[in-house]
């Protein structure tokens, strides 16, 4: 969240988030961060992922972004 805050990841190219059903003040920040940080570094990859998730909700809240399901 550091890093984040501070907009030092130019050297950063994927973010991984798992079990992000798991809602927490921190985990909320986070997204709010990757959010804002997403237009400004246009090829930063970041995967939500959860087996419970609600693709619809984050795909919506990231403008649209596509979501991939995987059985198992």
């Amino acid at each position: 969240l550091r890093q984040l805050q501070g907009g030092d990841i130019k050297n950063v190219t994927h973010i991984l988030v798992d079990e992000i059903h798991e809602r927490s003040v921190l985990s909320d920040f986070l997204l709010l961060l990757l959010k804002r940080l997403l237009p400004q570094y246009p090829s930063l990859k970041v995967f939500l992922m959860s087996a419970t998730l609600d693709q619809n909700l984050f795909s919506d809240y990231f403008g649209g972004i596509p979501s991939v399901t995987v059985e198992g």
